[in-house]
């Protein structure tokens, strides 16, 4: 088992880092080292992150951040997150959670141009669902980032199983605290920098 370059700025293990221990960074390499999920994590890495990060490093965006940095992809059954969803997308290869410099303007500014169809590049076709997320820390400080997911045929029968037969892809939702999500609006938006 090798740490893969999926794409030119991304690489396997970046996506099976865990705060859950060793064992379970291991079991998550050897999870995603399998042959179909290096292929959906090669899809999420060329086709969605590598667009976001290209326009990250634009100058006249002004983000002063040229890190894009995975903070949640993988998971296996040992990755223990408080009231995460047994039907998520990280349990297949097929989401990761980034943030660019943890300023809540910041990650909010990216997601606009995500939702608006402003990263060149960016293959809309390819995303389920991206997420604005947000929590506060024990300290008080927040915690911000960006929930990206590939569209797959595994997906999609999901959702029609649970009677969730979206037809418009991307979904785009914002969440207050982590775990609870709404409809991305400018309501919502307004709420998501008020600290």
């Amino acid at each position: 088992m090798s740490n893969i370059q999926l794409s030119p700025h991304f690489k396997l293990f970046e996506f099976c880092n865990t705060s859950s221990g060793k064992n379970v960074i291991q079991a998550n390499r050897e999870f995603a080292s399998k042959e179909e999920n290096i292929k959906k994590l090669s899809i999420l890495s060329n086709e969605i992150l590598e667009p976001i990060r290209a326009e990250l490093i634009k100058k006249e965006n002004n983000f002063n951040c040229k890190v894009l940095r995975i903070t949640s992809g993988v998971r296996t059954s040992g990755t223990r997150i408080a009231n995460a969803s047994a039907t998520s997308q990280h349990n297949h290869c097929e989401a990761c959670d980034f943030v660019v410099d943890g300023t809540l303007e910041n990650t909010l500014r990216l997601y606009r141009l995500i939702k608006e169809k402003k990263i060149k590049n960016l293959n809309y076709d390819l995303i389920s669902q991206c997420i604005l997320e947000r929590k506060k820390r024990a300290d008080g400080s927040w915690s911000c980032w960006i929930h990206i997911a590939i569209k797959t045929d595994r997906f999609i029968k999901q959702r029609q199983k649970a009677n969730r037969n979206y037809s418009k892809f991307p979904e785009f939702f914002t969440s207050l605290d982590g775990f609870n999500y709404v409809l991305s609006t400018e309501a919502n938006f307004k709420k998501y920098v008020e600290v």
